[in-house]
């Protein structure tokens, strides 16, 4: 019983190792059958599309969307692909020959767009831009005519004698210029450097004092007034406001003179002229492209006690300020309308002590204006 079992077990042994056997043979068979099927079908595709220029496979246009796929993505890592290893690449892929020793078909170039890496990408950013279509103002030249009138009052008047005065209205002719010569070659904050002058003269003014005990009859004397400045200006532009720093040097003066047979020694009032340095800080702003407002103030150093009247009272002490509005109206891209008004006034302290002539505590010196202008200005063009 027991050989029995032992010969049928190794029966069976052998009955399995057989089928297995079997079994495995026309699998691998078959699927050697089924490659080289399908090379050949491969093979026959290829052909065809060479001789009558269909499209390729799909099999192979995929692989060649995967190639430059994988390409692209090399370029954006090493920024710029070297252009003649590529052609290299694809000639070598082109001429290898396939299973059956045929070479393939030159499969057509295709165009890849060149990716800009991220240092040519700062480079184009930090570029310097085109340069702008106009420059700076460079010159500004300004005539006009303007009404003033002045009025001279003392305080704390001892002495008699003292003659107040008081003109209404008077004409004067009024020019002025700034002109900013680095303007004309830079935009940069040289620009804004620039020389300003200004003169006003006043025309057929006259003076009239009635009947008195030193004029019975009356008397006219011809009346004059002139300032005249010069110096620095430096704007500062932000946005639509303009900032101004002024530094100037000049002369205000107001006097009379005989005439008609009047003699000016008895008239009592002296004649002035305020030499001066003079500080300014002022502002202008644009609310429209056409018209724009501003404001200034300044502050006038006089240097010689103001003229004849240190005469009579040889201690005085004596400062100036002006203080302006103005509005503008831009006709064209060069001429422009102004209207401004101003207001200068000297302040005057006697310092008066026993034995002087004339003793009053102080005295102000006030002149109102209104000025009308027309401007010529001038922007550099590129």
């Amino acid at each position: 019983m027991i050989t029995q079992a032992h010969f049928t077990i190794r029966l069976l042994l052998a009955g399995a190792a057989a089928a297995l056997l079997v079994l495995s043979v026309p699998g691998d068979a078959h699927a050697k059958k089924r490659r080289g099927g399908g090379s050949k079908v491969e093979h026959r595709i290829d052909k065809a599309p060479a001789a009558k220029g269909s499209p390729k496979a799909p099999a192979a246009a995929d692989a060649e969307d995967d190639e430059a796929g994988t390409a692209t993505v090399r370029d954006q890592g090493a920024g710029s692909p070297d252009d003649a290893g590529d052609e290299a690449s694809d000639s070598a892929v082109a001429r290898e020959p396939d299973g059956d020793g045929e070479a393939k078909p030159e499969r057509p170039r295709r165009r890849r767009a060149r990716i800009r890496s991220d240092a040519e990408t700062e480079v184009s950013a930090t570029a310097e831009p085109a340069a702008s279509g106009a420059g700076g103002r460079w010159l500004e030249l300004a005539l006009g005519a303007r009404g003033f009138s002045r009025n001279l009052a003392y305080n704390d008047q001892v002495s008699p004698g003292l003659r107040q005065y008081q003109l209404p209205i008077g004409p004067a002719a009024v020019a002025s210029i700034a002109f900013y010569p680095l303007a004309l070659a830079t935009n940069g904050p040289a620009a804004g450097i620039g020389l300003v002058a200004e003169i006003e003269q006043a025309v057929g003014t006259s003076s009239q004092i009635s009947a008195e005990s030193a004029y019975p009859n009356g008397a006219t004397f011809p009346t004059s007034m002139h300032e005249f400045a010069g110096g620095i200006r430096y704007r500062i532009p932000v946005d639509s406001l303009q900032i101004g720093l002024t530094v100037t040097g000049g002369e205000h003066a107001f006097w009379f003179v005989s005439g008609g047979g009047a003699d000016r020694s008895q008239l009592g009032i002296p004649n002035m002229a305020y030499q001066f340095v003079r500080g300014g800080l002022d502002a202008r702003v644009a609310v429209t492209s056409a018209f724009s407002l501003g404001a200034g103030a300044g502050y006038r150093h006089v240097l010689n006690q103001g003229g004849q009247i240190s005469r009579d009272f040889p201690h005085l002490t004596v400062t100036g300020v002006d203080v302006g509005v103005r509005a503008a109206y831009a006709f064209t891209s060069s001429i422009e309308a102004r209207l401004q008004a101003d207001l200068r006034r000297y302040f005057y302290d006697m310092h008066s002590v026993r034995g002087d002539s004339l003793i009053a505590g102080g005295a102000v010196d006030q002149y109102l204006s209104v000025a009308f202008l027309l401007a010529l200005t001038l922007d550099r063009t590129p």
